[in-house]
C-alpha cells in the first residue's frame, strides 16, 4: 500500500470508526486511550487503531494533522469540518454513555426524573433535525423548479449542481446518521414509511 493509499484509508477508516462510536458508544466506553486521542485534533490525527466493521479489519494509521485535513477535504463530502464534527460527536457519545451508566436506576424517583429529562432532550434534538431536513426539502423544491425553468442544458447542469451542493451543506448541519445524503438510492419505497393500525 502506497503512502497516499494509506493516508486515504486512515481518513476513511477514522470517519467510519467515529460514526460507529456515535451509534454504539457502549462498545468503546472502556477504551480510555481511544477517548483521550479523540479529545484533541492533533492526537486524533496521530491515532493508530484497528477495529472491525462490515468490511473486515480496518486500520487507522498515524498521520499529521495537516495531512489529515488535506485528505479529508479531498475525499470526504463534508471535508475536514465534517470529520472534526464527527470526532466531537464521538467524544460526546462516549461521555454521555458513561454518565448514563452512573445515573440512578429508573425504578427510583430520581431515576425516573432523569429518564424523562433524557426523553425531553431527545425530542428537542429531533425537532432541530426535522427543521434542518425541512429546510433541505424546501431548498430541493426550489432547485427542482429552477432546473425545470432553465432554457439550456449547461444552465440546467449548473443549477442542479448548485442545488446538490446547497442540500449537502444543509444536511451536514445535522448530527451524525442524519448528516449525509444517500445519493446511491434514488427510489423511495413508501411502504417503509406506512404504519399498520
Amino acid at each position: 500500500m502506497s503512502k497516499s493509499e494509506q493516508n486515504t484509508e486512515s481518513v476513511l477508516a477514522l470517519r467510519d470508526l467515529l460514526r460507529t462510536i456515535i451509534s454504539k458508544p457502549q462498545n468503546y466506553s472502556d477504551e480510555e486511550s481511544l477517548l483521550l486521542s479523540l479529545k484533541s485534533q492533533g492526537r486524533s490525527a496521530g491515532l493508530e487503531f484497528t477495529f472491525k466493521d462490515g468490511n473486515g479489519d480496518r486500520h487507522i494509521f498515524p498521520i499529521s494533522l495537516n495531512t489529515q485535513k488535506s485528505y479529508a477535504d479531498k475525499f470526504l463530502t463534508s471535508g475536514y469540518d465534517g470529520l472534526n464534527k464527527l470526532r466531537q460527536g464521538a467524544v460526546d457519545s462516549i461521555l454521555a454513555y458513561k454518565a448514563r451508566k452512573d445515573k440512578p436506576n429508573k425504578r427510583t424517583k430520581e431515576g425516573l426524573k432523569l429518564a424523562v429529562s433524557d426523553l425531553e432532550d431527545d425530542i428537542l434534538s429531533q425537532r432541530k433535525i426535522n427543521m434542518i431536513l425541512l429546510q433541505g426539502l424546501s431548498s430541493a423544491m426550489s432547485s427542482i423548479t429552477s432546473v425545470r425553468d432553465a432554457h439550456n442544458k449547461d444552465t440546467r447542469i449548473k443549477r442542479a449542481e448548485d442545488g446538490l451542493n446547497k442540500l449537502r451543506a444543509i444536511i451536514s448541519l445535522n448530527p451524525p446518521d442524519f448528516d449525509k445524503l444517500n445519493e446511491e438510492s434514488t427510489v423511495v419505497n413508501l411502504a417503509d414509511y406506512r404504519y399498520d393500525d
